[in-house]
């Protein structure tokens, strides 16, 4: 997933995780209620950059039943997981570190994948 670009992974993210469809002109949300027109404006939302936007994915996972695990490092850098199983003490997996929202983001698509 390093390679993804932000504009591929906010994609991925409005696809796999928030369930969101698009067809020529519009993106559209679970209910079929278009909310940005493609492709002029789809980037508008971009969790993996915006931390308003990454919450937003961050929530839609709680909705789905998942609970966030999280560690800080000294330099502001994040990792983040998402499980279902409430009150997880082990380590949070995986050996990247990023800025918070994109390391939400990436959680978020390794645990719906």
């Amino acid at each position: 997933m390093d390679t993804v670009t932000p504009k591929d992974l906010n994609e991925l993210l409005a696809e796999k995780v928030m369930g969101w469809t698009h067809d020529d002109s519009w993106w559209k949300d679970k209910e079929g209620v278009a909310i940005f027109s493609f492709p002029h404006r789809q980037w508008d939302w971009s969790p993996s950059t915006s931390i308003s936007d990454a919450e937003l994915v961050h929530d839609e996972m709680w909705e789905q039943g998942y609970f966030t695990h999280s560690h800080q490092s000294t330099e502001n850098l994040w990792r983040f997981y998402f499980t279902k199983q409430k009150g997880y003490q082990g380590e949070v997996p995986g050996e990247w570190w990023a800025p918070r929202p994109y390391a939400i983001c990436r959680a978020a698509l390794e645990a719906v994948k």
